[in-house]
């Protein structure tokens, strides 16, 4: 038969593993290395534990690289006609892609009546093209190439529809046509 543990004196303590006699405050005990602070709760080693703060570190470390390798880069240009006069057209041009865009050639089609006629467009006389930033929309007018040439009256019917093409050039490598069409907005008497 075991005796009954004898109390410690006032500077040591129980430890609360093997009940052995440690010094009050300790860590650790020497008899059975046991911990007797918080880390008593995990049964895990201090090699293992610092292998997995390492690799949560390589993982954080990580992941922006590998979602800016695995995200496709590319310009997705969208275009929506706003007002259509006599001398302009002016179009909404947004960019929802994460690269950049640049507008090269913009042409017009009309078609009414079973007839089609052709406009080459270009932005402002005085300006480069217009380079479409990503997440950005810009207000562009394009007016006829030729000066003497106006954007045709708008005739309204059914049949009238107008169709605006934009090339573009991508810095993904890639050019692109982004096409938007319209119906002939009527003419009030």
């Amino acid at each position: 038969m075991e005796a009954p543990a004898v109390p410690p004196p006032d500077d040591r303590a129980a430890c609360r593993v093997c009940l052995e006699p440690i010094r009050r405050g300790a860590s650790k005990c020497t008899k059975c290395d046991s911990f007797q602070d918080w880390r008593r709760v995990f049964s895990i080693n201090t090699v293992v534990l610092t292998l997995i703060v390492a690799l949560i570190s390589v993982i954080s470390a990580t992941v922006p690289v590998l979602k800016e390798a695995l995200t496709p880069h590319r310009s997705d240009v969208r275009i929506s006609i706003l007002e259509i006069g006599p001398d302009a057209i002016t179009v909404v041009v947004s960019n929802l892609g994460n690269r950049a865009a640049i507008l090269k050639r913009t042409s017009l089609r009309v078609q009414h009546a079973g007839t089609e006629t052709n406009f080459a467009l270009q932005w402002n006389r005085t300006s480069l093209a217009p380079a479409i930033q990503p997440g950005t929309l810009q207000l562009i007018s394009f007016y006829p190439q030729s000066s003497d040439a106006n954007v045709p009256p708008p005739t309204g019917g059914t049949d009238c529809r107008y169709q605006l093409s934009l090339d573009v050039i991508a810095f993904d490598h890639r050019a692109l046509t982004v096409t938007t069409s319209s119906p002939c907005p009527h003419t009030k008497p």
